[in-house]
Formats: C-alpha cells, sequence, structure tokens
C-alpha cells in the first residue's frame, strides 16, 4: 500500500489541476454571458423608457385633439367656410411664434368666424408645438356629393418620437409598405416624411 502512495498523491494532483482549469473556463464563460444579458437588459431598459414617453405624449396628444375638437364646434361657421382647413404636415413648417399668436387675436365686435378661426389655427399649433416634439396639426374637410363637407372634419395631431422608436419610410414596396400604409392612421403628407411621426386622428362632427 506505501508504494502506492505516490501514485495517488500524483493523481490526486493531477485531478485537480484539470478542475482548476475547468473552473477557470467556466467563470470566463459566465461572465461572457452575464455581459450579453447586461447589454440586452440596458437596450431593453432604453426600449421601455422611449416607449413610456410615447404613452404620455399620446396622452398629452389626446387632450389636445379633444380640445380641437371643441374649438371647431364653438366655431361653426369658421369650419364651413374653411377658416381651419390645414394640411401638409412638415416638422419645421408649423412652428409659431408667440407674436404671431398675439397677432391673430381677434376681439369684439370686430372678431368674424373666419378671423376667429385664423386666432384659433394659431393658438392650437403653438400648443402642439410646445407640448410635443415637433408637434403639428393637420385639419381637412371630407368631400361629400362632390364637395366639402360642412359639419364634418378629420383632424390629426402629429408628432416625432425619439430616435430609439423611430420608424423610416420603406421604398414603396414589400410589407414594409403594406403595414405603413395605414400606420398609426397618419395622413398622407406625415407618411412621405423619412421618419414616420406619431399620429392621433379624430373625426369631429358638428
Amino acid at each position: 500500500m506505501r508504494a502506492l502512495a505516490p501514485t495517488n498523491h500524483l493523481t490526486s494532483l493531477r485531478r485537480w489541476r484539470w478542475q482548476a482549469g475547468s473552473s477557470l473556463i467556466e467563470v470566463l464563460v459566465s461572465l461572457l454571458l452575464i455581459s450579453f444579458g447586461m447589454l440586452a437588459m440596458g437596450a431593453m431598459q432604453g426600449y421601455a423608457l422611449a416607449a413610456s414617453k410615447n404613452s404620455g405624449h399620446r396622452g398629452v396628444a389626446a387632450a389636445l385633439v379633444a380640445e380641437a375638437a371643441d374649438v371647431l364646434r364653438a366655431n361653426p361657421p369658421g369650419l364651413s367656410a374653411g377658416g381651419y382647413d390645414l394640411t401638409g404636415y412638415l416638422s419645421d413648417a408649423v412652428a409659431i411664434t408667440a407674436s404671431q399668436v398675439q397677432a391673430a387675436k381677434c376681439t369684439y365686435p370686430t372678431c368674424t368666424s373666419t378671423t376667429l378661426a385664423g386666432y384659433d389655427l394659431a393658438r392650437l399649433k403653438d400648443r402642439v408645438r410646445s407640448e410635443l416634439p415637433n408637434g403639428g396639426l393637420q385639419l381637412v374637410r371630407p368631400t361629400v356629393d362632390g364637395a366639402q363637407s360642412t359639419t364634418e372634419a378629420d383632424l390629426w395631431i402629429v408628432w416625432l418620437e425619439p430616435k430609439t422608436i423611430a420608424y423610416k419610410a420603406s421604398s414603396g414596396t414589400g410589407l414594409n409598405a403594406a403595414a405603413e400604409k395605414n400606420f398609426d392612421g397618419c395622413p398622407a403628407e406625415a407618411k412621405a416624411l423619412t421618419q414616420l411621426p406619431r399620429c392621433l386622428y379624430m373625426r369631429v362632427v358638428l
């Protein structure tokens, strides 16, 4: 038995060295997997924050579109005459200054339905731009029997989200084009932008 002791000791030493090397490799692999997991969690957290902002923006847009609908219903002659018609959303074309809002202001008894509509639009555009990122407003009266409606209007609140959840317009072919055709209920002018915006739509009936 004593003669076998050195052999057993050598075998145990070799086993210990093999186990030590194996443990080091396992630790390195574990660290690598953990690193990938942390990167994925960081990306998901960033997307979750962006999605949370989008939910907040949609809530603001819902309040703004309801306010705009009330404004339209308060001035039926202005809507019928086309005083609220507003098309061609572009993120750099909807900005309006406080001085422009003040210049559009009208007061009784000189205020007409047309001038009131211009003042209402100025205030709404200012509110939308200040409360939503690159926010814009678009209003189109649908065509009924060959003429524009005098009692209905299609109203959109449009804004751009951060790049983390931005959508790019496709080349116009394939599945992406089909999905983007009715993306978020946006009007045609908004869907023509390079970065597809977010939109909130409402049909207003007087």
